[in-house]
């Protein structure tokens, strides 16, 4: 099973044998592959029989950040208990956290974040 959008297609990971999404990430080293949990391939299907996109078309047509910003500011999260301002990176550190804490593989995570195990 093979669907798509963009960067994201639905594929079975040979590792797990699991569903998940295998996402194409651009970044400031090239492009690199990110593997999600299996609770995101649901919503991702969801997306998909809401908006119908074309193989080409972007998941989120809009400017996710302005969108992700929106959403901090309506529900009352742009900053921290500190007053640290929280941005879309700052999902990158709970992610990882997140991801340790439920014994997952420092290098999976390593491979997904294209960071270092230290």
């Amino acid at each position: 099973m093979t669907t798509s959008c963009r960067d994201v297609e639905i594929v079975t990971d040979e590792e797990t044998g699991e569903t998940i999404l295998l996402i194409k990430v651009r970044g400031k080293r090239g492009v690199g592959y990110c593997k999600s949990m299996p609770s995101a391939v649901f919503p991702f299907e969801r997306l998909l029989q809401r908006n119908l996109p074309k193989p080409g078309d972007l998941i989120f047509p809009g400017s996710h950040l302005m969108m992700f910003n929106a959403i901090l500011e309506e529900e009352g999260l742009k900053f921290d208990r500190e007053g640290n301002r929280r941005t879309a990176y700052s999902l990158r550190h709970t992610y990882i956290c997140l991801r340790l804490m439920e014994g997952a593989d420092i290098y999976e995570i390593d491979k997904n974040c294209r960071t270092g195990v230290e």
